[in-house]
């Protein structure tokens, strides 16, 4: 007798092995950090149990989601199609709870502003590296002196966006892993 597997919950098969990933756990407020959760399909009824960097996405209201796989019917889906079990709510509704819920400063900063906060830091800093370190750089042609100031917002936006975004993260202890 061969024992019958759920092919909602069953894995497809991989050439390559999946990589090795230690997540550590947070103490929250009810003791461990949540790494995986169940959703249902609306489609097909099937289960999906979701863990490790997707399900740090899907719980990151800010993070753009817009379909997520459904084991059961092997199809992409609408987060507005699938369900927490438990619950009953839609991923998407839920997520747009979470997003309300986040603190406003959190919310300012992942709307937009901590985009713009990272590439007036980035222009600052590509000024300053052409004012300091090119010599001659305020008789270059415009073009040239765009160079560093270009390079500045490149690196600048993204690099402050994230870093303030995990510092706020840790502030607010904001974390929706484990709302339901």
């Amino acid at each position: 007798a061969k024992p019958i597997v759920s092919q909602a919950l069953a894995k497809p098969a991989s050439r390559e092995p999946e990589p090795l990933e230690i997540e550590i756990l947070e103490p929250s407020r009810d003791g461990e950090r949540r790494t995986s959760r169940t959703y249902w399909c609306k489609r097909c009824d099937g289960e999906t149990v979701i863990s490790g960097r997707d399900y740090k996405a899907i719980c990151d209201p800010f993070w753009p989601c817009l379909s997520s796989v459904c084991c059961g019917c092997n199809r992409i889906m609408s987060p507005t199609q699938l369900h927490w079990t438990g619950t009953d709510e839609s991923v998407a509704s839920w997520r747009a709870r979470m997003r309300a819920r986040a603190p406003a400063a959190i919310r300012l900063w992942r709307y937009g502003l901590g985009v713009l906060v990272g590439g007036l830091v980035g222009v600052l800093g590509g000024v300053l590296y052409g004012l300091f370190l090119m010599p001659g750089y305020a008789n270059l042609p415009a073009h040239i002196q765009m160079r560093p100031v270009l390079v500045g917002v490149f690196f600048g936006a993204p690099t402050v966006y994230v870093i303030v975004s995990l510092i706020m993260q840790t502030y607010y202890r904001y974390d929706c892993r484990n709302e339901s």
